[in-house]
C-alpha cells in the first residue's frame, strides 16, 4: 500500500458530507470554458486529418498533471489518503 496521511481540514468536512458511492469512484461536476480546446481540436483535425477528441486532450492533460504532482493520485481509505 502507498504512503498514508490523515484527512484533515476542509477535506475531512467534504468527505464526511458525501454519501458512500455504489462503486469506488467519487464523481463531481465542473463547468469550464472549453472554447480554446475545441478550436485546437478542430484545427488539428483539419491540418492532420486525425480523430482527436476532448477525451484525448483531457487524458493528456491529466497524465501531465499527475506526472508533475504525484501526490494528487490518491484514494481515500478509512479516513486516510493513500
Amino acid at each position: 500500500m502507498g504512503r498514508r496521511f490523515k484527512v484533515g481540514g476542509w477535506r475531512k468536512i467534504t468527505t464526511a458530507t458525501w454519501d458512500a458511492p455504489n462503486d469506488p469512484q467519487i464523481y463531481g461536476d465542473v463547468d469550464v470554458d472549453a472554447g480554446a480546446v475545441l478550436d485546437f481540436i478542430r484545427e488539428a483535425r483539419e491540418k492532420a486529418d486525425v480523430k482527436l477528441t476532448v477525451t484525448h486532450v483531457v487524458g493528456k492533460a491529466l497524465a501531465h498533471a499527475l506526472n508533475e504532482n504525484p501526490d494528487l493520485n490518491v484514494r481515500l481509505y478509512r479516513g486516510n489518503f493513500i
